[in-house]
């Protein structure tokens, strides 16, 4: 008599030869020839390969760029929505989680303490990264000494995926706490273009109006879009303020 255990053994141990030869496949083109040369469904499949042990990660990696179009986009994409993907467990999303922490850690450690930072070009690619990982709306506040360098930068405030609010009280503290003259308010919309809307206007005024009368100088607005960085100093959006 056949004993059905050994075949489903069998079975499953053919299974996992497959995948690790398939693995071991995708991992040495990485190796040897870098990262240009994989679908960004490949490069998710070896991150998976992490969480996923025993289980083929293809069909998982190509069903999440489906759902959210771009690697980019499973890194942004919430725990809720993560785990509404077919063959997403905890362990995976725990590990996009990692890895969206790790990317932002990055993009916020691209300016040295100390370094110049009055190139507005720099500044908006600065910005830029400091919001590719995020699908909210978020303010965030560079700190400069009064000779332009930089300092540090901290969110100010989260909002929804359209708007945020600005506490100009707690704007003033933390100035205060980092002893700082000079800042630069960074937002973002993640759902929209980079062009500065009335209320962005009415916001960045206000601000200039509240950080002048405490002798720290607003050095620019920069609002990060869908498909572009927008420097309200550098466009003289509010003239009376930059000219």
């Amino acid at each position: 008599m056949n004993d059905p255990g050994s075949k489903n053994s069998k079975s499953s141990q053919a299974n996992e030869n497959v995948h690790s030869g398939h693995r071991q496949k995708i991992l040495n083109k990485l190796r040897n020839s870098g990262a240009d040369v994989l679908e960004s469904h490949e490069l998710l499949e070896i991150l998976l390969f992490n969480s996923n042990k025993r289980v083929n990660t293809n069909p998982i990696a190509h069903a999440l760029i489906n759902k959210f179009g771009s690697l980019s986009g499973v890194i942004r994409a919430s725990e809720r929505e993560l785990l509404e993907v077919k063959g997403v467990g905890n362990a995976t999303v725990q590990l996009i989680i990692s890895v969206k922490a790790v990317v932002d850690r990055i993009n916020k450690e691209k300016v040295k303490i100390g370094e110049k930072f009055n190139d507005t070009d720099r500044i908006k690619e600065y910005c830029t990264g400091l919001f590719k990982t995020v699908d909210r709306e978020e303010v965030r506040v560079i700190f400069l000494d009064n000779e332009f360098r930089f300092l540090t930068q901290e969110l100010l405030g989260v909002g929804s995926t359209n708007s945020v609010f600005v506490d100009t009280f707690a704007l003033i503290n933390k100035i205060a706490d980092k002893r700082c003259t000079v800042v630069i308010i960074t937002h973002n919309h993640p759902r929209g273009t980079e062009i500065p809307s009335q209320e962005d206007r009415q916001v960045t005024r206000n601000i200039f109006n509240v950080l002048d009368k405490s002798g720290v100088y607003l050095a620019d607005h920069i609002i990060v879009g869908m498909d572009g960085t927008y420097s309200m100093a550098e466009n003289k959006t509010l003239p009376d303020i930059w000219r």
